[in-house]
């Protein structure tokens, strides 16, 4: 499962705003998230862990895969 996928399950019938705010981030950021335009940093993948430690894993393979593909594009 895709990390993004993965908030918005469990984002589930909680408003966006809500929801960014259980994370600890802005409403803005998540929904630019969610439209692809930005990627999720170092820090929000910390407060996604903090918040959901189940998704540590997850999230710290999408790190790993974007670490990756910063190296080959060097």
């Amino acid at each position: 499962m895709e990390l993004i996928q993965a908030l918005r399950q469990k984002q589930g019938e909680m408003s966006q705003a809500g929801f960014a705010r259980r994370l600890g981030v802005s409403a803005s950021l998540l929904c630019l998230i969610y439209a692809g335009k930005r990627r999720i940093g170092e820090d929000v993948v910390r407060r996604i862990v903090r918040a959901y430690p189940d998704l540590f894993w997850l999230a710290t393979g999408y790190v790993m895969s974007k670490d990756d593909t910063a190296k080959k594009s060097a």
